[in-house]
Parts: structure tokens; C-alpha cells; sequence
């Protein structure tokens, strides 16, 4: 029979090993660069995403929804946040799709026209919606500081030629193993 006080310790440690279990430090993104993609540096954060974490939640033509993991290093609060970023994608508004319109539309339009077309385009709607959830939070050693349900942290179309939009096209270009980005250029 094993003693209470044993029991108790034993009890306490499974709960704890699901938080550490899935810990994340800054040496562990840095040093993983094929598990943990960097998709944007910038001055005061770094943004990461783990490869195998996309998973699609809808691939209706033409509608994607994708969601993923995203690891943001803060740099300026000596933080990491795991995220979870579902992004919905209206593939009538990628560059292809754009591109394709205009030339049937405009069979003489030049190259130059057409870019400048798809462009002006994507910033009146770029066709991509991104939800984040916050799941933890980390110090840069792996140390969770925050853990519990996921909040809510930001849900609005992703303007272009910013860093959300840069984001979810980075995942949608790994979504399809490398050969495509939703709007290439970005």
C-alpha cells in the first residue's frame, strides 16, 4: 500500500508534467529550424511556426480554413506567446485567381498593369480573415507564467502589406509544401 503523503506528491507531479510536457524556450525555436519556421524578424519580436502543426478545418473551393501554431518571441517583455492562428482564405482573392480574372476580362492588359491591378485589389479586400488564441505564455528559459483556456486575443480580416497578412500567407505557402503563396510577393 503506498503512503498518503506519497500518493499526494505522486498526484501533484501528474498534474504538473502537461505543463512542462509542452514547454517552449527561445533556444528550443532558435535551434530547431526545420520543426519551427521563422516567418518574420522584426524589431522588437520574431515570429515562429511550428511546420507540423497546420491543420485544414474547411477546403470547400473556394474557401481554406487553416489553422497552426505560432510561437511569438516578444523581445520587449522577455516573453514568448503560443498561439493558435486559424485563418480563413477566400481563394477568389488570391493573385492567381485575380490575375486570371482580369486577363480573361482584359486579354491585352500588360504585365505591369496586371500586378498593379491584383495590388489594388488585395488592399480593398485581401481575402484572408485570421482568428489568434492565446493558449500560454513563456519565459525565454521554457517557464510557463500564464496557462489556461485559450483567450481571445484578435479576429479581423488581415489588411495588406501588413504582418498578419504576411503571416497567414507564409502559412498558407507551407500549407502547400512550399510551391504556392496565396499572394506571392509578400
Amino acid at each position: 500500500m503506498i503512503p498518503l503523503k506519497r500518493l499526494l506528491f505522486l498526484s501533484i507531479l501528474l498534474i504538473f508534467i502537461p505543463l512542462n510536457a509542452y514547454a517552449i524556450s527561445l533556444e528550443t525555436l532558435q535551434s530547431n529550424p526545420t520543426k519551427y519556421i521563422k516567418l518574420g524578424e522584426y524589431p522588437t519580436s520574431t515570429y515562429y511556426f511550428e511546420q507540423n502543426s497546420i491543420k485544414v478545418l474547411r477546403n470547400s473551393f473556394p474557401y481554406l480554413t487553416l489553422q497552426a501554431k505560432v510561437y511569438l518571441v516578444m523581445y520587449d517583455q522577455l516573453a514568448i506567446a503560443d498561439d493558435s492562428f486559424t485563418v480563413s482564405y477566400d481563394c477568389n482573392r488570391s493573385l492567381p485567381s485575380l490575375a486570371i480574372s482580369k486577363a480573361i476580362e482584359s486579354p491585352n492588359i500588360t504585365t505591369n498593369e496586371l500586378t498593379d491591378y491584383a495590388i489594388a485589389e488585395a488592399k480593398k479586400d485581401s481575402g484572408i480573415v485570421v482568428n489568434i488564441n492565446a493558449n500560454n505564455y513563456y519565459q525565454f528559459d521554457g517557464t510557463i507564467t500564464t496557462n489556461g483556456s485559450p483567450i481571445v486575443v484578435l479576429k479581423e480580416k488581415a489588411k495588406f502589406e501588413t504582418v498578419l497578412y504576411s503571416i497567414a500567407n507564409k502559412i498558407f505557402y507551407h500549407h502547400n509544401q512550399c510551391r504556392e503563396y496565396f499572394f506571392a510577393g509578400m
